[in-house]
């Protein structure tokens, strides 16, 4: 296997230092003796694994780990103590239910069984996504300490181009080639590289409560085919339910607001938010879709202005579960990660809350796929052993817990084909079919800038502060100062 060069400057493949795979995989070794002799056994453990591994001073790039680990062939290593333990830290968001951390305790137990000299500590970050997203990217910045992080495939791209990421060659494990759509692999290649490794897939879908429906003489099942079914059943539900729908709609969540709003109904026309290398500005399917917010928000008043304004606050997942068990909420837009909270507060959850695909604006589903991933700090010492730590994570055994607990779609195939998740994971199990007519998030480095900025302009019609018209101008013109003309566009629209 030859190294691979790394042709990005901007987000540079760092070096991975072999005398961290002699570490790991030749246990027990000192380390002692002249500075050639170590090089030359860490290469001789380096070439043994099948890792390409770099000299370190010519900065090319690496393919990490193809070689039979001790987790491959089954042996069990000797015990190390805990000081000759090499750390490795993981930096995640999690909420008060911790089920990233129940998750990642899995997978570190997987790791350490049989990789004795590495220690994994996970470092949890509570809060909101967007206080997440600024502690790591200061993180990413500044800290050394971290080596792996868990974060929202929303801003894969922008961590590429600010050089936070390392890059590899995740087709030296069989599993990457054998076990992972190719379209799921597509969105975190760049440069003839692999960037991070995607732990989920979420999907988005239309929850709603049966008895509010029954309550509002809407028939149950419930299969809307056009955004004019849906529009009919809020203002059916209005009076019957205090949020009649419910959608993430304020710049305070703004990727939820862009993924789960804004991109599912843009998705269901003929326009998207990139397009043949360039981003879309403006467009008949934009204008509609800030269009149908104002109708049901302003036009048809289904909320008041408190029920509207608690609508725009930050809420756990759990408390719209429980929203809309009450019958507080009649229809909420959201992702199957919603599964577990619903399942967590209601009791008879498979015949009181039931789900179906969002339909595009003149007929059939659409939905929008996101993504969480696994990826190793530029600044880590220990990009080897991260890399050892990112397959471990993803083995079968482990996505079967985190999709569970996380209501994900499994990003495997073979834990998807299995009948294991799906027995306690109804909502995301009912909703996997969607992944056939989803459309994946866009990529591209500016795509997090640009999330705030459709965020900002979903919030101005919901709450009436701006025409739809005057929201998509604002938003053209702001998105023009983040990117240039050559790679922006205005499309047609009346």
């Amino acid at each position: 296997m030859k190294p691979k060069p790394a042709s990005h400057r901007s987000a540079p493949v760092v070096a991975i230092f072999a005398i961290t795979a002699a570490l790991m995989l030749a246990p027990g070794c000192s380390g002692s003796g002249s500075e050639a002799a170590a090089k030359t056994r860490s290469a001789a453990a380096a070439e043994r694994s099948g890792a390409v591994v770099s000299d370190g001073e010519s900065g090319t790039a690496v393919g990490l780990s193809g070689g039979e680990s001790a987790e491959d062939s089954g042996r069990v290593p000797e015990a190390f103590s805990v000081r000759d333990r090499i750390p490795i830290k993981v930096l995640y968001f999690d909420t008060e239910t911790e089920d990233n951390t129940r998750w990642l305790s899995v997978a570190v137990a997987h790791f350490e069984r049989t990789h004795p000299t590495v220690k994994v500590l996970l470092s949890p970050v509570y809060g909101n996504e967007t206080d997440y997203a600024n502690r790591l990217q200061l993180s990413l910045k500044s800290d050394p300490s971290i080596d792996v992080i868990l974060f929202d495939g929303a801003r894969l791209r922008s961590f590429i181009h600010s050089g936070y990421l390392v890059g590899f060659m995740a087709d030296t494990w069989p599993d990457w080639i054998s076990r992972f759509p190719g379209k799921t692999k597509e969105t975190v290649g760049y440069n003839g590289l692999d960037w991070a490794m995607p732990v989920s897939l979420e999907v988005q879908g239309l929850f709603y409560n049966a008895n509010a429906f029954r309550r509002a003489g809407i028939p149950v099942p419930w299969h809307p085919d056009s955004w004019e079914d849906v529009a009919k059943a809020a203002r059916a539900l209005k009076g019957i339910t205090e949020y009649p729908l419910w959608v993430p709609g304020s710049s305070a969540q703004s990727e939820s607001t862009t993924l789960q709003t804004f991109g599912t109904l843009l998705s269901g026309t003929g326009d998207w938010m990139y397009e043949n290398g360039k981003w879309i500005t403006a467009s008949q399917g934009m204008l509609d879709s800030l269009r149908f917010l104002y109708g049901l928000y302003q036009t048809d008043s289904i909320e008041d202005n408190l029920a509207r304004s608690v609508m725009l606050s930050r809420h756990t997942i759990d408390t719209l579960a429980r929203k809309l068990n009450a019958g507080e909420i009649g229809m909420l837009l959201h992702s199957c990660r919603l599964g577990p909270a619903i399942q967590r507060t209601t009791g008879d959850y498979e015949k009181t809350i039931l789900v179906t695909p969002m339909p595009r604006k003149n007929g059939g589903p659409t939905s929008v796929t996101g993504s969480w991933m696994l990826g190793i700090s530029n600044l880590s010492a220990n990009k080897f052993i991260s890399f050892e730590f990112l397959k471990s994570a993803l083995s079968p055994e482990v996505q079967t817990v985190s999709c569970t607990l996380r209501g994900d779609i499994p990003v495997r195939r073979d834990v998807e084909a299995a009948e294991s998740w799906r027995t306690d994971n109804f909502y995301a199990s009912s909703m996997s079919d969607y992944l056939y007519f989803s459309r994946f998030r866009p990529e591209g480095a500016e795509y997090p800038q640009l999330s705030h900025l459709i965020s900002i302009a979903v919030e101005s019609v919901i709450t009436g502060t701006r025409t739809p018209e005057t929201a998509m101008a604002e938003f053209a013109k702001a998105a023009s100062l983040i990117i240039g003309e050559s790679r922006r566009e205005e499309k047609p629209y009346r």
